[in-house]
């Protein structure tokens, strides 16, 4: 008995040291735009970086607006490394977007979803 506690303990202790790393999935780290920003135009490019790398092949995004009308985006290529993703944007109309996206890490797993920005009305 005392022994089977002895491996149990042992083996939690182990399991405790793994780096944390090894059982997360792909996060978000950086986006642009930004999540909630409120900008005054559309920026060129849409850009995702991850904490880690991303499979191009297997990865999506879109922007759609409130009505769900999804606003047209360039072929998906991926950015300064393999943990950033990008794709030409065109100008959107003033009004709030949902960004959404859909990428499979290297270590296999799928990561979906999605952050809202808001293009504001023209100052006078």
């Amino acid at each position: 008995m005392i022994k089977k506690m002895r491996i149990s303990t042992l083996s939690l202790v182990c399991i405790a040291c793994i780096p944390s790393p090894l059982f997360a999935h792909a996060a978000l780290v950086k986006s642009v735009p930004g999540s909630r920003a409120v900008i005054d135009k559309m920026p060129p490019q849409v850009e995702l970086c991850f904490n880690e790398e991303v499979d191009l092949k297997f990865s999506t995004f879109s922007i759609s607006d409130t009505a769900g009308k999804h606003a047209p985006l360039g072929p998906i290529k991926l950015g300064r490394d393999a943990r950033c993703l990008s794709a030409k944007s065109g100008a959107l109309a003033k009004g709030t977007y949902q960004l959404n996206y859909h990428v499979l890490s290297k270590d296999g797993h799928i990561v979906k979803y999605g952050l809202q920005f808001t293009i504001r009305a023209d100052s006078k």
